[in-house]
């Protein structure tokens, strides 16, 4: 799998979670932060259940429902290729806020795949262009780079404030690496909310979820 499908997959996600098709959008300056290390480390996911690496129900409030197991499924067909696993999926709404999360994981079983997903990550612009290409006519209002510490070995974010046909929102994107996993997390809100988690600590127990399915015997 190269890297580069994962960012596909990735764009056609965004463009599911903003209820939108795919199609070209127009950026601005690239405003994604990085956390990006100089070293990769030798595969660790062989073996493993990787589809396990989620966030679940009870990293929630009891408020957020999850996407029906047959939504989900179709959803994880739609965007797995054949070069291109996608090994864990979930996806939640929070009605009453209108608050949305989703994320997915898939292997990067070579250290070459590890170097170039790092290479991407350390790429604020075309990795900007990439997700945005999601979006389709969705108007990006303005865009600031998140904040995020020790989540995964490689990581980059970015908060966009967004115009939904009218409504005021907000998507946050954090993508990172660790090992053999790469990660997308994806949170949409309305704008004047305050997310009920917010995305670096969604991204936290994503990550620790990872750590600790890599150290499990195999």
């Amino acid at each position: 799998m190269h890297p580069k499908n994962l960012l596909i997959a990735a764009c056609l996600f965004t463009g599911i979670c903003l209820g939108v098709t795919p199609g070209p959008a127009e950026t601005s300056q690239p405003m994604l932060s990085q956390n990006v290390p100089s070293q990769t480390v030798q595969p660790r996911n062989q073996g493993r259940d990787l589809s396990q690496v989620a966030i679940d129900a009870q990293d929630l409030p009891r408020e957020f429902q999850a996407m029906p197991a047959e939504e989900l499924a179709k959803l994880k067909q739609e965007l797995g290729q054949a070069d291109f696993p996608v090994e864990s999926l979930f996806a939640f709404m929070e009605p009453t806020n209108f608050e949305m999360l989703l994320g997915m994981t898939t292997s990067l079983k070579s250290q070459q795949e590890q170097s170039e997903f790092e290479a991407i990550l350390a790429s604020p612009e075309s990795l900007q262009r990439v997700m945005t290409e999601g979006m389709g006519g969705t108007q990006i209002i303005q865009q600031t780079p998140l904040r995020l510490e020790n989540i995964g070995q490689a990581v980059a974010g970015v908060n966009l404030k967004l115009n939904l046909e009218g409504v005021p929102a907000n998507l946050d994107i954090v993508a990172f690496r660790r090992d053999a996993v790469g990660a997308f997390v994806f949170l949409l809100y309305l704008e004047g909310q305050t997310p009920r988690r917010p995305i670096a600590n969604l991204a936290g127990i994503l990550d620790r979820r990872a750590q600790s399915i890599l150290a499990a015997p195999n």
